[in-house]
């Protein structure tokens, strides 16, 4: 055999290979294709079943969580009230309590200002006695200068008065 005819025997080999092979990858795809086709339906299918679930899921979530915050509204209400009720008890209880610590109080008040309302009578009385009385009694009369307010000068308008100079501060606080 010659080289030509040689070298034409390969060549039309891989012409004849070529063909085979593009056949087989042209199979190949469609193969591919048909399988990823039928793969879109199921998952189309598959996502549509699991959408209706999820539906389904969130409606009955949805309620379960309704009655829950239903019946917590209902148990905080229950319980605000209880609360009050409580507490206005103890209000009564602690002004009751108060009530009874500030008699005692309030009586030695009284009694106290009474005392004094005594005392500032007979003070009184004394001052208004004649002097004739209390030398009557033995009590020593001394003759004091009656009271008189003195009034503190008012600065005319002439005289200004010096603004203050600020004060240096130390530094220490």
């Amino acid at each position: 055999m010659t080289l030509s005819n040689e070298i034409r025997r390969l060549t039309q080999g891989f012409v004849a290979a070529h063909v085979d092979r593009t056949g087989t990858v042209a199979t190949i795809r469609d193969n591919t294709t048909q399988e990823l086709s039928g793969f879109h339906a199921a998952h189309k299918s598959m996502a549509a079943k699991q959408r209706k679930r999820l539906a389904g899921y969130v409606g009955v979530l949805r309620d379960n969580v309704t009655e829950t915050l239903e019946s917590l509204d209902t148990a905080h209400q229950d319980m605000a009230a209880k609360q009050r009720r409580r507490l206005a008890g103890g209000r009564k209880r602690l002004a009751s309590d108060v009530s009874k610590m500030r008699a005692p109080l309030q009586a030695d008040l009284s009694e106290a200002r009474k005392t004094w309302n005594d005392f500032a009578t007979a003070m009184q009385k004394r001052r208004v006695q004649k002097p004739e009385v209390k030398a009557a009694q033995g009590l020593a009369v001394v003759a004091r200068p009656p009271k008189t307010m003195a009034k503190a000068p008012v600065p005319q308008a002439k005289e200004a008065r010096k603004p203050k100079s600020p004060q240096k501060r130390s530094g220490k606080f």
